[in-house]
């Protein structure tokens, strides 16, 4: 009866043991997937502030030809910031 419970506790010991390693296997894949996918957004990142496309950026003259001149830029600044910080909404109805 001794070595019958020797040898399930063996066994137990042997499965707690692989589940314990099949768990790091896991943990250490899962890390491995964050950090790829943090490489990848900051590369993401980098490769936007080159282009200068990152939000509040200018970019520079010469990316500002690539996206349509600096007139799209004043556009796009005026009727996001300028219009919303000075309520041009209550300026433009006729009440």
């Amino acid at each position: 009866m001794e070595k019958k419970k020797g040898k399930k506790e063996k066994k137990k010991k042997n499965k707690r043991k692989k589940e314990e390693e099949e768990k790091k296997k896991k943990e250490e894949e899962e890390k491995k997937k964050k950090k790829k996918k943090e490489e990848e957004e900051n590369k993401k990142l980098t490769l936007q502030e080159r282009k200068g496309t990152g939000l509040g950026q200018g970019g520079g003259q010469e990316r500002g030809r690539e996206r349509g001149g600096s007139s799209v830029w004043l556009y796009f600044f005026f009727t996001t910031i300028c219009y919303e910080s000075l309520n041009l909404s209550r300026c433009m109805t006729n009440d």
